[in-house]
């Protein structure tokens, strides 16, 4: 039994890396993959054979011009599965769906109450995924398996949130549990800022990436940093919070209980903070017009817009922004050596001149060595990076396209 089980385990593991290499080479063929993986041509053939009659895999001839006879392309068939992502955090939860070949065939998006307990969350997040699978009903391929990026931390194992200081009632729920015994489906779960990172280790860089530096700005400052083709993550996903350190030694109160954290400083939140306490003293006033003379209306999205028209105060407000965040991704930069800083949030929106501005406090910070050729930049992906990046996360667990080798 022991040898049919690795006999099983190493079969699994060879379909995955020649999967990998279908997905990650346009034109390939099965020659070519037998010279890629170096295994046999019998084995070769056998697995090709065995992912076709699957559907994860069918044929395309060349049509190329080409002398003597024309190879038989192979291609990952976008209907040979599917796989499933949500993300949510205090304020909203996303869904989204991606084919087997990692493109975006499903979305969808609902606002959070402030008041909305577990019971409510849970019901929304198994509503959307209910809905998701309702999508793809009467298609060909199989679901594959569920992955959701959680709001705070997970404990070791991965299948209890064990808390968040925004959400009520949030405490050792076990949400694995739940979603597989609704759905009858693998569910997988991580900190919903690291999955956020899977969309661009998968779909930004196909699964081949450079050291960067994930960073996500909304309720909070989270880093992740991708090393040498691997996400730098621990256990329970208490890594990473550079939202809790210290910025601003007289700074207002953070949820940590601490003072001036960066979190207090930089967040959604702490910026709508600002701009509220700015309205008091008359400043802003092409923000308070674009909210209607509203304060409870205003969003960041007009500050990114007054910023970008370069109205004074918004202009002085993203600056100290820059500075702020620039000196404590100074720290990080440092320590990991990172070829690009990915900004990821509402914030980033503000553009050039505040990639500009954290770009100059880090030149003044970081290691000449390590700065050189360092880039900061926006997320390629919308506020649905979250839930793509966590169908990306459940297809790497399925299928171990990227970190397992034979």
């Amino acid at each position: 039994m022991a040898t049919e089980s690795i006999i099983t385990t190493r079969k699994y593991y060879k379909r995955n890396k020649i999967l990998n290499i279908i997905r990650s080479n346009e034109n390939i063929s099965r020659y070519d993959v037998k010279k890629m993986t170096m295994y046999s041509m019998s084995t070769v053939l056998d697995i090709i054979d065995d992912l076709i009659a699957s559907g994860m895999v069918y044929e395309a001839d060349c049509e190329e011009p080409r002398v003597g006879r024309k190879p038989v392309w192979l291609r990952l068939n976008p209907e040979g599965g599917y796989f499933i992502g949500a993300e949510f955090n205090a304020f909203h939860l996303h869904c989204a769906m991606l084919d087997f070949t990692g493109e975006i065939i499903y979305q969808s998006e609902e606002d959070l109450l402030p008041d909305q307990g577990k019971d409510a969350i849970l019901a929304l997040l198994i509503r959307h995924i209910h809905a998701a699978i309702d999508a793809v009903k009467g298609k060909p391929g199989q679901i594959f398996a569920i992955s959701v990026g959680i709001p705070g931390y997970l404990n070791e194992d991965k299948s209890i949130a064990l808390s968040h200081f925004r959400l009520k009632d949030w405490e050792n729920v076990p949400v694995k549990k739940i979603l597989e015994d609704e759905f009858h489906l693998p569910c997988y779960l991580d900190n919903n800022v690291n999955v956020m990172a899977f969309a661009y280790k998968w779909l930004r860089y196909n699964g081949d990436c450079r050291d960067f530096l994930f960073v996500s700005i909304r309720t909070g400052v989270r880093i992740v940093p991708v090393i040498n083709n691997h996400l730098i993550l621990s256990r329970g996903g208490l890594s990473g919070e550079l939202g809790h350190v210290k910025v601003a030694p007289h700074g207002t109160l953070c949820s940590c209980g601490g003072i001036g954290c960066l979190n207090s400083e930089i967040s959604d939140l702490s910026i709508l903070g600002k701009l509220k306490a700015g309205f008091e003293f008359g400043r802003f006033p092409e923000i308070m017009e674009m909210a209607g003379g509203d304060p409870d209306k205003v969003t960041l999205e007009m500050f990114c817009e007054s910023a970008a028209q370069e109205h004074s105060d918004s202009v002085k407000l993203m600056l100290d922004l820059a500075n702020i965040l620039g000196e404590a991704l100074g720290m990080a930069v440092n320590i990991l050596a990172p070829e690009v800083v990915v900004l990821s949030g509402q914030l980033a929106q503000l553009g050039e001149p505040f990639f500009q501005e954290i770009s100059k406090v880090l030149e003044r910070n970081v290691v000449q060595e390590i700065y050189q050729g360092l880039k900061v930049t926006a997320s390629v992906f919308n506020e649905y990076i979250g839930a793509i990046g966590a169908a990306a996360y459940a297809m790497q667990e399925e299928f171990d396209f990227i970190d397992k080798q034979i």
